[in-house]
Parts: structure tokens; C-alpha cells; sequence
């Protein structure tokens, strides 16, 4: 009997998928930045963890796989588009990469001393002035690539959250390392979402318990 190629239904699927979900160049599904709502940073510090989520953990899918997306993904946010060439792509990752270090170490209450220093180290590019402001100073970035001005920013929200205190509610899923925005009381959010890694936290210790004589 000849094998029927089944092909409609698939490419149907497919295109359902792709028109909820943009992919990447291989085909993975990237995530919305944004999700959960109830999981977002308030004011500005709601950029930084956007910028975090521009890559998913599980799945390898990522924003930034070239200057074009991660110009992409400027405009989606309000941003102008820096035209990054490889050299401005791979600082980028770099301090994306150090600043998911320090999510991570705040979802397990501890200092990120060695994720810190590589943030440090992704600013070399970039020089700040002070500058009154009202009735205080504050640091602006005035000199660098377009790239650096904007890392520079990004750097100076770190700075801002972790003066008033909510930069520790920072943190990375505890499953998949997705970056949300702790608003418990006593800080103990441990899941992007309760429906998804945690109720599927919650299955594997259900099944592990029944295995248990």
C-alpha cells in the first residue's frame, strides 16, 4: 500500500501557530516578552525584564539572534533601532547573559558578585555625566555607540531599582528561567505562572509521591 502524505491539516496547524507566535530563523516560538501580565515590573524596570525575556531558556528561540531582530525588538518597545554590527550583538548578549546570572541569584536570595562585574565589564564603551534633575543629580550616558547609549540606560534602571529596593523582586522562574517580576509580600514567587511551570512543578511531585511506597 502507498504511504499517503498527510500535509493539509499540518500546514494548517502550523500556520495557526505562526500567526499567534512569531518564530525565530529556526522555526522555535518566541515568546510574548511581556507574559504573564500579572508577572510584569512596574515603570521602567518592566524594559529590563522585557529585555531579559527576549530569549527562551527551554527552547533556545532568541530575539537578538541577529542586528536586525534585536533592532526589531527596539521598535516593538519605543525604542530607536541601533543597527548593531556583531562586535555591538555579542556585548549585547553579553550583558543580557549577566544580567540573567543576577535574576537567577535573586530568585535564590543570594549576591551575584561575578554577574555584576560582567555587567561592569559589557559598559567599557560607555561614559556617564551627572546631571541636576530637580532637587538631586542623576547619571545619563553621553558617549558611546547608539548600542552603548542604550545598554547604558539599561544599567542605569539596575542602578535606580536597586535604590528604591525593587530590584531583588527581580527574578528568574525557578523551571524555566523566564524573568518576572515578584510582587508577593514576603518575596516567595517562585514560578512565571502557576498554571504552567508550577502546576507542572506540582504534577511531578504528585507522581513522585505515588511512586513512594
Amino acid at each position: 500500500m502507498r504511504a499517503v502524505r498527510c500535509v493539509g491539516p499540518t500546514r494548517r496547524w502550523r500556520n495557526r501557530v505562526t500567526s499567534r507566535h512569531p518564530v525565530d530563523a529556526q522555526g522555535r516560538i518566541l515568546p510574548h516578552p511581556g507574559w504573564p501580565l500579572d508577572r510584569a515590573a512596574p515603570s521602567e524596570l518592566e524594559l529590563l525584564r522585557r529585555f531579559c525575556n527576549s530569549i527562551n531558556h527551554e527552547n533556545g528561540a532568541d530575539r537578538f539572534s541577529t542586528g536586525d531582530g534585536f533592532d526589531a525588538w527596539l521598535e516593538s518597545e519605543g525604542h530607536h533601532p541601533t543597527h548593531p554590527g556583531t562586535p555591538d550583538l555579542e556585548t549585547i548578549i553579553a550583558f543580557r547573559g549577566a544580567l540573567h546570572d543576577i535574576t537567577v541569584a535573586n530568585q535564590r536570595r543570594r549576591p551575584s558578585p561575578a554577574g555584576w562585574e560582567r555587567m561592569a565589564h559589557t559598559l567599557d564603551g560607555t561614559r556617564f555625566s551627572a546631571r541636576s534633575d530637580a532637587d538631586s543629580l542623576v547619571l545619563v550616558p553621553v558617549s558611546g555607540s547608539p548600542t552603548d547609549m542604550f545598554l547604558g540606560g539599561l544599567a542605569l534602571i539596575c542602578i535606580r531599582a536597586r535604590h528604591d529596593g525593587t530590584f531583588g523582586r527581580l527574578k528568574s522562574c525557578s523551571n524555566c528561567e523566564w524573568t518576572i517580576y515578584d510582587n508577593s509580600k514576603n518575596q516567595s514567587a517562585r514560578w512565571c505562572s502557576m498554571t504552567a511551570c508550577g502546576g507542572r512543578h506540582n504534577a511531578r511531585a504528585y507522581r513522585r509521591r505515588r511512586r513512594e511506597p
